[in-house]
């Protein structure tokens, strides 16, 4: 019925469109009120096409904004979730901080601190921030926080004393958003006190290193390992007397004697090698050309955080050697009397026993008895005093040493099996087939081998086992050598028994010269052991082995790249008659005659003279006469006049074809050894048999100048 009112009476319906266009005004009302609101809530307002269409009679603006309601509110809660969160991960990182922080206002109230900043302050909860820090009722004269705002800018007061602590401060401001002022300032405390403590007792130590640095009495250097001074003590200067400004000239070679150089740079290169510290003698030069024996150690410095330099401590041991050196003198002084006791008496024994059986030889030509074995009974006491007097030479000055590179494995093998045959003793060797050569004389070395055998079997009457092992000792294997062999390649000899043993009273004596614990001992044969050892630049020690009996060890200088040469033995001949004209020169007329009675008997003519002046007037004479001498026999040393060694010489200037032969009995004498260097062709040395004269004679005049 409604309806049909409707369709009767009202108005026909409008269409939307014609709806939007009757209503345009509230239209645009509607839809820009509602995006007004929406804007002021932050969302976004709602697009022409989003209202296009829609019967704007259906249309709910309240609910709309609503809606929009709903997912702020849902985000802000979302929102402040993420936020109370990251400020408590803030906050527990701000408290668990080792530095205290504090945040101050404009009138230096404190907003906020961390937990390391409570407990720092002096007061507990305090409201300003010099209550806090200061523990006073104002601002201090010297305040960071006064600074920052003042100078709106960071500060930094790098040490401040707050009770026992000392900290470093920095204060930074947080400006308002027009940079017109400063709002807040945050201070940070850093504890900084066993920093300064540590630097402190560093400085503390420095000045205690530097004063025993300074006031030591020993010499302390740095080297650099070009050889460059890095810094010396006073000590060091004072010493050597080298000024300050100097040191930047000089090289550790400029200042190290010549004959030392070479031990001491072969230490720097054990060092660079590896080697932790190396102890060693050398001899430094003082600024006015004096030499400083020193005494030390020498190390290497490898500290990765400064370049490697070489570090010395050494001691002057000057005075100390004198005054060793002195003291040596005195007990070579009071053995003097001792050896010279010793001498007399052995050569009293063995010229009774020469002047004894020729006493009896006489006897013996008159009842027309055979005087043969007394002749040989007195040549056999002039035998064994030649071998004193060799020994005794050998003690004195070490011998003659002719030098040669040797392997000395076969020499050690023969003299044990010689020195030690018919006796009820046994040995044991071990000598290495790679035993490195030494420079030695052989003959020097065959005899000190044979003294120590020959000791070890008087030591064993009953008999035993004689021990002798040989090795190669590397410098870095050297154990308790002494300073001149720390730094050298040696060989090493033991030779040791099981006998008694020695008393260790006897222990500092055993190498005197005529000590002996025998009755029949001469007491040479360990003194020569010693001397012919120091003589090739060894050391030799003696000491009771763990399993009784004694023990010598010997160490000698080695060569391990040397290449020793192989030398024949000479040919055995008797003795050989000649002819020709020979002159002898010899202060001595019993040695005189007994020469040229020699050589007459052997088919020779001859002249003699007793001084080197003589000798070279009758060479001249001779040769003016036209009967030349076909050699000359020279004694070395005269008396009173020219010796053997200039009279050469001044004969070669006459006739450079002249033959000449030197004879004496000062076997260390070098012309002995190296007689051709002197102008000599040949040498026999005293005392000598008559053979060994006429051999050499024979083989001079039937060989050539230099045969």
């Amino acid at each position: 019925m409604k309806d049909e009112k409707t369709k009767a009476g009202a108005p026909p319906a409008l269409s939307v469109e014609e709806l939007k266009a009757e209503n345009a005004a509230l239209y645009n009302y509607i839809r820009t009120s509602t995006n007004r609101m929406l804007r002021s809530i932050g969302t976004a307002p709602l697009g022409d096409e989003e209202l296009a269409g829609m019967d704007m009679l259906k249309f709910d603006p309240i609910g709309v904004i609503a809606s929009s309601f709903e997912q702020i509110l849902e985000n802000l809660h979302l929102t402040n979730d993420k936020l109370k969160l990251t400020h408590e991960e803030l906050k527990a990182v701000f408290d668990s901080t080792g530095v205290a922080i504090i945040v101050v206002d404009g009138s230096m109230k404190i907003v906020s601190y961390n937990l390391t900043a409570s407990k720092m302050f002096l007061k507990p909860d305090p409201t300003r921030c010099y209550e806090a820090i200061c523990g006073q009722g104002g601002p201090p004269e010297i305040c960071t926080l006064c600074q920052v705002f003042e100078e709106r800018k960071q500060v930094t007061t790098n040490e401040i004393s707050i009770g026992e602590k000392i900290y470093k401060v920095i204060g930074t401001p947080v400006m308002a958003a027009d940079n017109s002022n400063v709002t807040h300032v945050v201070l940070a405390y850093a504890d900084i006190t066993d920093r300064i403590r540590s630097m402190e007792a560093v400085e503390a130590s420095e000045k205690r290193f530097r004063d025993l640095f300074e006031n030591a009495n020993d010499l302390i250097q740095a080297v650099t390992p070009d050889g460059r001074f890095l810094y010396v003590n006073s000590q060091w200067k004072k010493i050597l007397g080298y000024p300050a400004d100097r040191l930047g000239e000089l090289s550790i070679v400029d200042i190290i004697a010549p004959e030392a150089r070479r031990d001491y740079l072969r230490a720097m290169d054990r060092l660079r090698e590896g080697a932790e510290n190396i102890r060693i003698e050398t001899v430094f030069l003082t600024c006015a050309g004096k030499q400083v024996e020193l005494d030390g150690n020498v190390t290497m410095s490898h500290d990765s955080s400064s370049p490697a330099f070489f570090r010395g401590i050494f001691r002057d041991v000057t005075a100390q050697r004198k005054l060793e050196e002195e003291f040596n003198k005195a007990q070579r002084l009071e053995s003097v009397g001792v050896l010279a006791g010793g001498i007399a008496h052995d050569f009293n024994n063995l010229l009774t026993g020469i002047l004894g059986n020729i006493s009896l030889a006489r006897l013996y030509m008159k009842e027309g008895l055979d005087i043969t074995p007394k002749l040989g009974e007195a040549e056999k006491a002039a035998l064994r005093a030649q071998e004193l007097t060799r020994q005794l030479l050998t003690f004195s000055r070490g011998g003659s040493p002719v030098k040669r590179l040797i392997s000395i494995g076969a020499i050690i093998h023969d003299a044990v099996v010689f020195a030690s045959s018919g006796s009820k003793v046994t040995h044991s060797l071990s000598i290495p087939q790679n035993l490195w050569p030494i420079t030695a004389d052989p003959a020097q070395i065959d005899q000190i081998v044979q003294n120590l055998v020959m000791n070890a079997v008087q030591a064993m009457p009953d008999g035993g086992e004689l021990r002798v092992d040989c090795k190669n000792i590397s410098p870095e294997e050297a154990v308790d050598l002494p300073p001149f062999l720390e730094n050298r390649h040696c060989v090493q000899v033991e030779i040791g028994d099981e006998g008694m043993g020695i008393p260790q009273e006897y222990m500092d004596r055993i190498f005197d010269p005529y000590f002996s614990t025998r009755e029949e001992g001469m007491g040479l044969g360990l003194a020569t052991v010693y001397s012919v050892v120091r003589s090739h630049g060894g050391h030799v020690v003696a000491a009771n082995s763990p399993g009784h009996g004694a023990k010598f060890t010997i160490c000698l200088p080695a060569e391990p790249k040397g290449k020793p040469k192989k030398t024949a033995e000479p040919p055995v001949s008797e003795p050989q008659r000649g002819d020709g004209n020979i002159l002898i020169m010899d202060d001595d007329e019993i040695v005189l005659d007994l020469v040229a009675d020699l050589l007459g008997h052997l088919g020779y003519s001859t002249e003699k003279v007793t001084t080197g002046e003589k000798a070279v007037e009758c060479y001249l004479a001779a040769l003016r006469r036209g009967d030349p001498f076909d050699a000359v026999i020279l004694d070395l040393t005269i008396r009173g006049g020219m010796g053997g060694k200039e009279t050469v010489r001044e004969i070669k200037k006459i006739d450079p074809e002249a033959r000449a032969i030197v004879s004496s009995g000062y076997s260390q004498d070098p012309v002995m050894s190296q007689y051709r260097q002197y102008g000599f062709d040949a040498v026999v040395a005293k005392p000598y048999r008559g053979e060994a004269l006429a051999n050499a004679l024979k083989g001079l005049l039937n060989g050539s100048k230099k045969g």
